[in-house]
């Protein structure tokens, strides 16, 4: 039997998401089956960036093949160590641990302006706690787990963004010989700025005067991660979502109301703070015309935040015996109106809808207890009636 059988951090906040200058309290549980000596108890906690990729050239003669060549970059936010439980002996381990389970408290605050937890294909934002139980001049027990930390980007001290946006695109489809009319579209948004849980309601308008038929029209979410080594950049473009319209005849005029695409648990837009990963995120209208190379694409930039517009917002009158505000980040509920609509809202949080990813490094021990797989969650607004 083990003498160590469980070994893992508890996060105060059951969600396990803090603000960036948040306190950060917790406990790290130690269960013991045998008795078990060692000299201290470590705990490191970190936020860092990281990037990295390879190129190689596999095709050709082997001679002509490429060795992988890595890109790479790195960024520390904050890295600190404290000990919960230590001998002050250099020589030998001097506690001894008796079966029962040992529960050890911490604390910590975040610094200001932390970018946002993100898991990408070539890099992440992470921060991780990660405890040791050592013995003189060796580490015997690992135990790891990340948290989600939210960088917050408050829609309202950005311009512009509750002003209508929009977008037109004209473009000839040239048939051999003669010159087609135009295909048109506009694409449109009553604003510009938007968190996790709204419907972005669009308006779309195409005019097909050409002497072809529209074969399809869609309109696609579209989020942009940047990657950035020191050397070079690569990007990875996701699909959030889609919305399909079929055929249009020639001479014809479709218009899109009422429709919209919700906009699910995702990292803010830019990912402040970080300098090696950035964020967009836009619309993309595409129109597609039958029987010739024709491909016409109307691109409009949305902005993506963590905290809603005022305009959006209004507070819940409230009764002189009851006070219905949050005293913490887990909830929040107020009434908000816009375009002349009322709503109630709270701010939940969700896991991300890219996913997460296996948080295990290099020289962690392949016995290294916690939760290795991790997904950061973001911020999410309900709105109802």
């Amino acid at each position: 039997m083990p003498k160590l059988a469980r070994f893992y951090v508890n996060f105060a906040n059951p969600v396990a998401v803090y603000y960036a200058g948040q306190e950060v309290k917790g406990y790290l549980n130690v269960d013991i089956e045998k008795p078990l000596n060692l000299q201290c108890i470590r705990l490191h906690v970190r936020g860092e960036g990281f990037v990295h990729w390879t190129d190689q050239r596999m095709r050709g003669p082997a001679p002509l093949r490429t060795p992988a060549r890595h890109h790479s970059a790195h960024e520390e936010y904050f890295d600190l160590t404290t000990t919960v439980l230590e001998s002050h002996d250099n020589e030998a381990p001097k506690i001894t641990l008796l079966r029962g389970n040992y529960c050890y408290p911490f604390q910590f605050r975040l610094p200001e302006n932390l970018p946002s937890s993100f898991e990408g294909e070539y890099g992440h934002v992470r921060y991780t706690v990660k405890a040791t139980i050592e013995k003189p001049k060796r580490i015997i027990h690992v135990t790891k787990t990340a948290f989600s930390v939210i960088g917050s980007l408050d829609l309202n001290t950005i311009p512009q963004m509750d002003s209508p946006a929009g977008m037109t695109l004209s473009k000839n489809l040239c048939c051999l010989c003669c010159t087609s009319g135009p295909i048109s579209a506009l694409l449109s948004l009553p604003r510009r700025g938007y968190v996790p849980g709204d419907i972005v309601p669009v308006a779309v308008e195409i005019e097909n005067l050409s002497s072809r038929k529209i074969e399809s029209a869609s309109l696609t979410l579209k989020m942009t991660t940047n990657f950035h080594s020191r050397d070079e950049s690569r990007t990875v473009s996701t699909q959030i979502d889609k919305i399909t319209h079929g055929a249009m005849p020639r001479g014809s005029t479709s218009a899109w109301t009422g429709e919209g695409i919700p906009l699910p648990a995702l990292p803010p837009s830019f990912l402040f703070g970080c300098n090696i990963i950035d964020i967009q995120y836009k619309l993309e209208l595409r129109v597609d015309a039958v029987g010739a190379s024709f491909e016409m694409y109307v691109p409009l930039e949305i902005i993506v935040g963590t905290v809603p517009l005022r305009s959006t917002i209004r507070p819940i009158p409230q009764s002189p015996r009851h006070d219905s505000r949050s005293r913490g980040h887990h909830s929040t509920s107020s009434q908000a109106t816009s375009h002349s609509e009322h709503y109630a809202v709270s701010l939940t949080y969700m896991e991300s809808r890219l996913g997460g990813a296996c948080i295990r490094e290099e020289e962690d021990p392949e016995d290294m207890k916690g939760d290795h797989y991790f997904s950061p969650v973001y911020p999410y607004y309900i709105w109802t009636d």
